[in-house]
């Protein structure tokens, strides 16, 4: 489930729950079931856009400015685990082109591993 509130034209927040049924989850390894004893979960994210107003070779330009949090519980129920994952992001919309970069990172708490989280994705759209 998610919800989206523009505060103005251009800055808007957002924010999701998503629930994993994960006692229901059944595995199946070379035609054996695997015991899983896993809880359901319930994973929150929430974040922020900003389109900052740009002139770019004398055309009208956009400057998005992301910030985001999401909690991940994990659905193991012995030790209790979740992460913590905080995303920025930015990019340039021009005309048609719009070119996004977005980035993650976080940490596992619970679990003793000392788990970590990083990503990176790039998007480029032309056209419409």
């Amino acid at each position: 489930m998610g919800a989206r509130y523009e505060i103005s034209p251009r800055f808007r927040v957002l924010g999701d729950l998503t629930y994993f049924s994960w006692s229901g989850y059944i595995a199946e390894y070379f035609g054996e079931n695997k015991k899983r004893d896993f809880s359901p979960v319930l994973k929150a994210a929430f974040g922020g856009e900003y389109y900052a107003p740009v002139r770019l070779f004398s055309k009208d330009a956009a400057i998005p400015l992301r910030l985001g949090f999401s909690y991940d519980r994990q659905p193991m129920r012995s030790p209790g685990s979740a992460y913590a994952i905080f995303s920025m992001g930015t990019g340039v919309h021009w005309g048609s082109i719009a070119l996004d970069i977005g980035g993650q990172f976080g940490r596992e708490s619970g679990s003793g591993s000392g788990l970590g989280v990083t990503r990176l994705s790039v998007s480029l759209r032309v056209g419409m």
